[in-house]
């Protein structure tokens, strides 16, 4: 009887599998064509293309190529990156990612264009291929059981190893507390100006701030590329 009952589960497991498989084989087979027939405005072009480009001046302008979203958020791009198109002491560049069917880009803006100091410029969506709408950035963190509360944590802890760092190479001052060191950055919550990226199914956030006012956390964060990851 034991026997018959193990079988009759194994059968159940195996019947669930291949229902498993065949569901995802559909859904595959429903995204392929919605990206064939509703998601791309122009069936010439990928997903995101390179609407401009300058690699002396290395400048790199993307343009989503999704129906609805597009115009919108390609003109918002625009009105970010066409300041800095012309300027030498600058970088203009993107990357993105499809996850599933989430569609994440960010575009970084790095100004030196005045010596000694960087200013960090972002814009990033986030786009459900499937529902063909940006996704707010509480929908995002939600999507990875996330919240706000959790982001400024994470953010504020960076912080502080950077601040305490500081202390201990002397490339802060002493006398400086932590809350004026945030206010050197001009950062009075960790709530604001944040730029969410999916990278590899992974949560990465960008945070908005005055990368000069702190040389040391400034350089290094430029070398790991301004990015921030959640675990």
């Amino acid at each position: 009887m034991k026997k018959n009952k193990k079988k009759s589960n194994e059968k159940l497991y195996l019947f669930g599998a291949v229902l498993l498989l065949i569901v995802i084989f559909i859904y595959g087979m429903f995204l392929l064509t919605k990206n064939d027939n509703d998601i791309l405005l122009d069936n010439t072009k990928t997903i995101v293309y390179t609407s401009y480009e300058n690699k002396d001046l290395e400048k790199s302008v993307p343009a989503i190529n999704v129906k609805k979203v597009s115009e919108e958020l390609n003109n918002n791009i625009s009105q970010l990156v066409t300041p800095y198109l012309n300027k030498e002491n600058n970088k203009v560049y993107y990357k993105y990612q499809v996850n599933g069917n989430i569609l994440s880009l960010i575009v970084i803006v790095e100004d030196f264009a005045v010596e000694g100091t960087l200013d960090v410029k972002f814009e990033a969506y986030n786009i459900d291929l499937v529902k063909l709408k940006v996704l707010s950035n509480d929908e995002v963190l939600k999507m990875f059981g996330l919240d706000i509360n959790y982001i400024d944590k994470v953010l504020n802890d960076k912080f502080k190893l950077f601040y305490e760092e500081g202390i201990k190479s002397n490339s802060i001052d002493r006398n400086i507390s932590y809350e004026e060191y945030l206010r050197m950055h001009n950062i009075s919550s960790f709530r604001d100006n944040i730029y969410l990226y999916i990278n590899n199914s992974k949560l990465n956030v960008y945070l908005d701030y005055d990368f000069w006012a702190d040389k040391e956390a400034g350089s290094f964060l430029a070398s790991i590329g301004y990015v921030f990851e959640v675990e």
